[in-house]
């Protein structure tokens, strides 16, 4: 039984539980110029602003596919649905209660739906070359770092990413800024990692009791 199954045509979102999707960003020309349809002036905008073509490319595949996995929960055109964003920037729905949080890295994203509390994702693609330490000396809590030192040396960079996407995630789940000094703490949020592909890991963070989590596939919606 894969990790990942295809989805169900029909689709509902029960309090309780929250739906990950994995969605490759490597897809053929063909679906991206579909994707790129989807977006509303804005995203267009944002998306040109991008001159690293890769990294438009991605957002032009993450944010069509936002747009179609959240019309196959709420019944509705693609196009239609209209975003608004918080202090920070993490955009929520005009006009349905529905939460989301999205995160891509490297080939890959990861969408998170929650129906009856807030929800945070983080991706990372491991990096063999970056320089954690200095990154952890930086960003992390006193107790994140021992926590960090106290891992086998030859673990110390997947457990640097383990807990810098617990950090990513539930900062992004409550739509707070990365703050450099400030504790933070998960307070009643729940934080569970998973599995996406080799090389990365992943962070979900949820508010309140800890979800039945279930995960699908993106493939291409009709």
């Amino acid at each position: 039984m894969t990790l990942w199954p295809a989805p169900p045509v029909t689709r509902s979102l029960p309090p309780g539980e929250v739906h990950l999707w994995r969605i490759p960003l490597t897809i053929s020309s063909e679906e991206i110029s579909l994707l790129h349809t989807l977006l509303c002036a804005d995203e267009w905008q944002r998306a040109k602003r991008l001159l690293d073509r890769r990294k438009a490319q991605d957002f032009i595949v993450g944010r069509g596919r936002l747009r179609q996995i959240l019309a196959s929960y709420l019944h509705s055109d693609p196009v239609a649905i209209e975003f608004t964003c918080g202090m920070h920037g993490k955009p929520a729905l005009t006009s349905n209660a529905l939460q989301f949080n999205l995160s891509h890295s490297g080939a890959w994203a990861v969408l998170a739906l929650r129906a009856d509390a807030a929800v945070g994702v983080d991706l990372e693609r491991i990096d063999p070359a970056l320089d954690y330490a200095a990154l952890a000396a930086r960003f992390f809590t006193s107790a994140e770092n021992e926590l960090l030192l106290a891992a086998p040396t030859a673990q110390r960079r997947r457990r640097f990413y383990r807990l810098w996407t617990r950090k990513e995630a539930l900062l992004k789940g409550q739509g707070r800024g990365f703050s450099v000094s400030a504790e933070q703490e998960a307070g009643d949020w729940r934080l569970q990692s998973f599995w996406i592909a080799p090389g990365y890991v992943g962070t979900v963070a949820c508010a309140g009791e800890i979800p039945t989590l279930r995960r699908w596939q993106a493939t291409e919606e009709k």
